[in-house]
Protein backbone atom coordinates (compact mmCIF):
# COMPACT_ATOMS: atom_id res chain seq x y z
CA UNK A 1 0.00 0.00 0.00
CA UNK A 2 2.83 2.37 0.89
CA UNK A 3 4.56 1.64 -2.42
CA UNK A 4 1.33 2.31 -4.28
CA UNK A 5 1.02 5.71 -2.61
CA UNK A 6 4.60 6.61 -3.51
CA UNK A 7 4.07 5.62 -7.16
CA UNK A 8 0.78 7.50 -7.21
CA UNK A 9 2.41 10.60 -5.77
CA UNK A 10 5.10 10.55 -8.47
CA UNK A 11 2.49 10.07 -11.19
CA UNK A 12 0.35 12.84 -9.74
CA UNK A 13 3.25 15.28 -9.61
CA UNK A 14 4.08 14.58 -13.24
CA UNK A 15 0.46 14.63 -14.37
CA UNK A 16 -0.35 17.82 -12.53
CA UNK A 17 2.54 19.56 -14.28
CA UNK A 18 1.32 18.28 -17.64
CA UNK A 19 -2.32 19.19 -17.06
CA UNK A 20 -1.98 22.24 -14.85
CA UNK A 21 -4.57 24.33 -16.64
CA UNK A 22 -6.54 21.68 -18.53
CA UNK A 23 -10.00 20.41 -17.65
CA UNK A 24 -11.94 17.43 -18.87
CA UNK A 25 -15.56 18.45 -19.30
CA UNK A 26 -18.14 15.78 -18.56
CA UNK A 27 -21.79 16.72 -18.95
CA UNK A 28 -25.24 15.36 -19.53
CA UNK A 29 -24.71 14.95 -23.27
CA UNK A 30 -21.41 13.09 -23.11
CA UNK A 31 -20.96 9.35 -23.47
CA UNK A 32 -19.89 9.08 -19.82
CA UNK A 33 -22.10 11.70 -18.13
CA UNK A 34 -20.88 11.84 -14.56
CA UNK A 35 -19.22 8.53 -13.77
CA UNK A 36 -16.43 10.15 -11.79
CA UNK A 37 -18.68 12.54 -9.88
CA UNK A 38 -21.17 9.74 -9.18
CA UNK A 39 -18.39 7.46 -7.94
CA UNK A 40 -17.01 10.15 -5.64
CA UNK A 41 -20.42 10.95 -4.14
CA UNK A 42 -21.64 7.34 -3.94
CA UNK A 43 -18.55 6.14 -2.09
CA UNK A 44 -18.22 9.33 -0.03
CA UNK A 45 -14.69 9.98 -1.24
CA UNK A 46 -14.97 13.73 -0.71
CA UNK A 47 -16.98 16.35 1.13
CA UNK A 48 -20.16 17.92 -0.20
CA UNK A 49 -18.82 21.44 0.19
CA UNK A 50 -21.99 23.14 -0.99
CA UNK A 51 -23.85 22.02 2.14
CA UNK A 52 -21.92 24.55 4.24
CA UNK A 53 -21.77 27.31 1.63
CA UNK A 54 -23.15 30.80 2.01
CA UNK A 55 -25.46 31.37 -0.96
CA UNK A 56 -26.29 34.66 -2.67
CA UNK A 57 -28.10 35.35 -5.92
CA UNK A 58 -28.94 38.11 -8.33
CA UNK A 59 -32.65 37.99 -7.57
CA UNK A 60 -35.26 35.71 -6.01
CA UNK A 61 -38.97 35.11 -6.55
CA UNK A 62 -40.61 36.07 -3.27
CA UNK A 63 -43.74 34.00 -3.97
CA UNK A 64 -41.55 30.88 -3.95
CA UNK A 65 -39.97 31.58 -0.57
CA UNK A 66 -37.72 33.94 1.34
CA UNK A 67 -34.12 34.55 0.29
CA UNK A 68 -32.93 32.55 3.32
CA UNK A 69 -35.18 29.59 2.44
CA UNK A 70 -34.09 29.50 -1.19
CA UNK A 71 -30.43 29.79 -0.17
CA UNK A 72 -30.91 26.68 1.97
CA UNK A 73 -33.00 24.74 -0.55
CA UNK A 74 -30.63 25.14 -3.47
CA UNK A 75 -27.79 23.33 -1.66
CA UNK A 76 -30.01 20.49 -0.43
CA UNK A 77 -28.77 17.43 -2.41
CA UNK A 78 -32.10 15.63 -1.84
CA UNK A 79 -34.19 18.45 -3.24
CA UNK A 80 -36.48 17.35 -6.10
CA UNK A 81 -38.45 20.56 -6.64
CA UNK A 82 -37.33 24.13 -7.27
CA UNK A 83 -34.61 25.23 -4.88
CA UNK A 84 -34.01 28.74 -6.17
CA UNK A 85 -36.16 30.73 -8.58
CA UNK A 86 -34.93 34.10 -9.81
CA UNK A 87 -38.42 35.14 -10.80
CA UNK A 88 -36.91 36.75 -13.89
CA UNK A 89 -35.27 35.94 -17.20
CA UNK A 90 -31.53 35.82 -17.90
CA UNK A 91 -29.02 37.11 -17.13
CA UNK A 92 -29.15 35.84 -13.53
CA UNK A 93 -26.68 34.13 -11.22
CA UNK A 94 -26.40 32.13 -8.03
CA UNK A 95 -23.13 32.23 -6.11
CA UNK A 96 -21.68 29.95 -3.43
CA UNK A 97 -19.13 31.15 -0.90
CA UNK A 98 -17.33 28.11 0.55
CA UNK A 99 -16.03 30.37 3.37
CA UNK A 100 -12.43 29.28 2.83
CA UNK A 101 -10.27 28.05 -0.05
CA UNK A 102 -10.84 24.47 -1.19
CA UNK A 103 -9.80 22.01 -3.86
CA UNK A 104 -12.89 21.15 -5.89
CA UNK A 105 -13.45 17.91 -7.79
CA UNK A 106 -16.81 18.32 -9.50
CA UNK A 107 -19.95 20.41 -9.72
CA UNK A 108 -23.47 19.13 -10.46
CA UNK A 109 -26.37 21.37 -11.44
CA UNK A 110 -29.92 19.99 -11.29
CA UNK A 111 -31.98 21.83 -13.91
CA UNK A 112 -35.37 23.43 -13.29
CA UNK A 113 -36.72 24.78 -16.56
CA UNK A 114 -40.07 25.04 -18.35
CA UNK A 115 -40.33 25.10 -21.31
CA UNK A 116 -37.31 23.14 -22.61
CA UNK A 117 -35.00 25.03 -24.91
CA UNK A 118 -31.56 26.38 -25.68
CA UNK A 119 -29.68 27.61 -22.62
CA UNK A 120 -26.28 29.08 -21.90
CA UNK A 121 -24.80 28.69 -18.42
CA UNK A 122 -21.30 29.66 -17.27
CA UNK A 123 -19.47 28.26 -14.25
CA UNK A 124 -17.00 30.73 -12.76
CA UNK A 125 -14.66 29.97 -9.86
CA UNK A 126 -11.92 31.69 -7.90
CA UNK A 127 -10.42 32.74 -4.59
CA UNK A 128 -11.61 36.35 -4.98
CA UNK A 129 -15.26 37.03 -5.81
CA UNK A 130 -14.21 40.06 -7.85
CA UNK A 131 -11.84 38.04 -10.05
CA UNK A 132 -13.58 34.83 -11.08
CA UNK A 133 -12.44 32.62 -13.96
CA UNK A 134 -14.88 30.93 -16.30
CA UNK A 135 -14.10 27.21 -16.36
CA UNK A 136 -17.12 25.84 -18.20
CA UNK A 137 -19.83 26.88 -20.61
CA UNK A 138 -22.95 24.74 -21.08
CA UNK A 139 -24.56 25.68 -24.37
CA UNK A 140 -27.24 23.28 -25.62
CA UNK A 141 -30.88 22.27 -25.21
CA UNK A 142 -31.86 21.51 -21.62
CA UNK A 143 -35.06 20.58 -19.80
CA UNK A 144 -36.30 20.07 -16.27
CA UNK A 145 -34.52 17.20 -14.52
CA UNK A 146 -31.29 17.36 -16.53
CA UNK A 147 -28.06 17.29 -14.57
CA UNK A 148 -25.19 19.36 -15.89
CA UNK A 149 -21.84 18.11 -14.62
CA UNK A 150 -18.36 19.59 -14.67
CA UNK A 151 -15.50 17.40 -13.41
CA UNK A 152 -12.17 19.12 -12.82
CA UNK A 153 -9.26 17.09 -14.18
CA UNK A 154 -6.93 17.64 -12.43
CA UNK A 155 -8.81 18.89 -9.33
CA UNK A 156 -8.95 22.68 -9.11
CA UNK A 157 -7.18 24.38 -6.19
CA UNK A 158 -7.69 27.68 -4.35
CA UNK A 159 -11.44 27.98 -4.90
CA UNK A 160 -13.62 29.84 -2.45
CA UNK A 161 -16.33 31.27 -4.72
CA UNK A 162 -18.39 29.46 -7.33
CA UNK A 163 -20.83 31.35 -9.51
CA UNK A 164 -23.34 29.79 -11.89
CA UNK A 165 -24.39 32.48 -14.33
CA UNK A 166 -27.21 31.99 -16.83
CA UNK A 167 -26.97 34.10 -19.97
CA UNK A 168 -29.80 32.57 -21.98
CA UNK A 169 -32.92 30.55 -21.13
CA UNK A 170 -36.49 30.32 -22.47
CA UNK A 171 -37.83 30.39 -18.90
CA UNK A 172 -37.19 32.24 -15.68
CA UNK A 173 -33.83 31.19 -14.32
CA UNK A 174 -34.07 28.52 -11.61
CA UNK A 175 -32.25 25.47 -10.26
CA UNK A 176 -33.43 22.49 -8.23
CA UNK A 177 -30.06 22.16 -6.51
CA UNK A 178 -26.34 22.77 -6.86
CA UNK A 179 -23.76 20.29 -5.56
CA UNK A 180 -20.05 20.96 -5.17
CA UNK A 181 -17.65 18.15 -4.15
CA UNK A 182 -14.11 18.65 -2.95
CA UNK A 183 -11.82 18.96 0.06
CA UNK A 184 -10.13 21.61 2.16
CA UNK A 185 -6.72 22.60 0.85
CA UNK A 186 -4.88 20.85 3.68
CA UNK A 187 -6.75 17.58 3.02
CA UNK A 188 -6.96 17.83 -0.78
CA UNK A 189 -4.39 15.08 -1.49
CA UNK A 190 -6.63 12.09 -0.85
CA UNK A 191 -8.00 9.05 -2.66
CA UNK A 192 -10.37 11.20 -4.75
CA UNK A 193 -7.47 13.33 -5.89
CA UNK A 194 -5.53 10.20 -6.85
CA UNK A 195 -8.53 8.69 -8.63
CA UNK A 196 -9.33 11.79 -10.68
CA UNK A 197 -5.76 12.68 -11.61
CA UNK A 198 -4.81 9.14 -12.61
CA UNK A 199 -7.95 9.06 -14.74
CA UNK A 200 -6.67 12.21 -16.41
CA UNK A 201 -3.32 10.55 -17.09
CA UNK A 202 -4.97 7.52 -18.66
CA UNK A 203 -7.37 9.68 -20.70
CA UNK A 204 -4.63 11.97 -21.99
CA UNK A 205 -2.12 9.33 -23.04
CA UNK A 206 -4.21 6.30 -24.00
CA UNK A 207 -7.01 7.84 -26.05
Amino acid sequence: MFSFLIVSAVLLTYTRAQLSNETELLNVSSSCPDTICDYISLHKLSSLLSLRATVTFSNHYTAHGTAAQQAQWIVDPHREIIGWNAGAFAPQYVQLDLNQKHTIYCIRLHVEQCPPGETIHHILVGADKNHLEMVREFNFTTLRGDRLVHTFIPPYDNVRYIQIKTLQSPSWVAWINVQVYGASMKHSFNISYIFITLFALITKYFH
